[in-house]
């Protein structure tokens, strides 16, 4: 049997969209459905521009307030000392986290993106549908418009906005690029011109691993993997359990696997 590559972030979103399932059954409440993802991918979306602030927060405390191998911060007559390895290791987590809250905002939306192709009205547009009718900031209505059959541009001005949205957000890719040299080049800095002791050095060597470790995380959750069908649990427990006596093909299955197997 050859094997089937999925991606680890599809079967996520398998798994989200099987819960979903489960809470708002097929066809009984779309609304519901809709909103209630709608209203978890507003919460990552402020989740991922908080821990961006935070990061850029660290950046700047790292950047203004280092004195050495420590961060300095003086008041009248009174001196607070942190030792930068710490922050560095404290950044490095949080640079980690917001890549799982990018992941998070991204399924959400691909979660979004298939309700919406669940509904066919003409005239409904489920990207203007959160802005329309929830409370929240919601910047939809600045984007430019969808698919217009009743009017055919002469010009692509509508894919020339498309690519310009596409580039801004594009830019925000930068300050995080830029962040990981950040993290890396101090922890170089701290490491070669700097005395530190065991846990400082353990600390700036954990820090250094997690940016490094990051890229494989996203490669390994994204690209699709070779995968085997479980044929023993999918014979001997998901369909042998679907019959309350006796599957049809269990004589078939018994004589593939050699072995007959009691699951009551």
């Amino acid at each position: 049997m050859s094997p089937v590559k999925v991606s680890l972030a599809r079967l996520r979103l398998h798994e989200a969209y099987t819960t979903m399932r489960l809470l708002f059954p097929h066809g009984s409440n779309w609304v519901g459905a809709y909103e209630s993802v709608a209203r978890n991918k507003a919460r990552a979306l402020r989740q991922l521009v908080k821990s961006w602030s935070l990061m850029l927060f660290l950046f700047l405390l790292m950047n203004s307030l280092r004195e050495g191998s420590n961060i300095s911060l003086t008041i009248g007559d009174i001196t607070a000392s942190i030792p930068l390895p710490y922050i560095l290791a404290i950044s490095a987590v949080i640079y980690f986290l917001s890549f799982i809250a990018f992941i998070q905002y991204w399924l959400l939306n691909s979660l979004q993106s298939q309700y919406a192709q669940q509904v066919k009205i003409h005239g409904f547009n489920h990207v203007l549908y959160p802005a329309l009718t929830r409370d929240e900031e919601d910047l939809s209505l600045g984007l430019p418009p969808g698919l217009n059959l009743f009017l055919k541009e002469r010009y692509p001005f509508s894919k020339i906005a498309e690519t310009i949205v596409a580039i801004v957000f594009c830019v925000l890719v930068v300050p995080l690029v830029a962040f990981s040299f950040f993290l890396i080049g101090t922890s170089i800095d701290l490491t070669l011109n700097h005395t530190l002791s065991f846990v400082e050095g353990l600390s700036v060597l954990l820090a250094v691993a997690v940016v490094v470790l990051i890229p494989l995380y996203l490669c390994i959750y994204f690209v699709p993997m070779p995968h085997e069908k479980n044929t023993e649990w999918i014979r001997w427990i998901f369909l042998y359990d679907k019959y309350s006596r006796w599957h049809p093909q269990v004589e078939k299955w018994v004589q593939n696997d050699g072995v007959f197997r009691k699951v009551r």
